[in-house]
């Protein structure tokens, strides 16, 4: 019989939601390493024209794409919310705490 736990393994490793925050953890600390941002900078960076970061516009529109092809600035929090602290390559999400109103995240890298 096969092992059940090598299954789970590779359930986990075949979850498309997993690879897409893989995607996005990686890109983001590629661009900006450990630095916090809000959503609405990540969705400014990306409708600016001068954007260098082709991939990024798939991400963001693959979590928070809408009908009129613009992203939508609540989706987008309450999936990186969700996925606080869910470590997928040695990467995950980190909430930082400030006076704001709205909230800030970072991309911190995990040993």
């Amino acid at each position: 019989m096969d092992d059940p736990v090598e299954n789970v393994f590779k359930v986990m490793n075949t979850d498309p939601d997993r690879e897409l925050l893989g995607r996005f953890l990686h890109a983001w600390y590629e661009k900006y390493g450990s630095d916090p941002k809000m959503v609405r900078d990540l969705i400014d960076i990306n409708c600016s024209p001068q954007t260098d970061w082709p991939d990024w516009s798939d991400i963001l529109n693959d979590i928070a794409g809408d009908r009129n092809h613009s992203i939508n600035r609540r989706i987008l929090g309450g999936w990186i919310k969700r996925r606080a602290n869910q470590i997928v390559d040695g990467f995950r999400f980190v909430r930082v705490e400030g006076n704001r109103s709205a909230a800030r995240w970072r991309v911190e890298q995990v040993q």
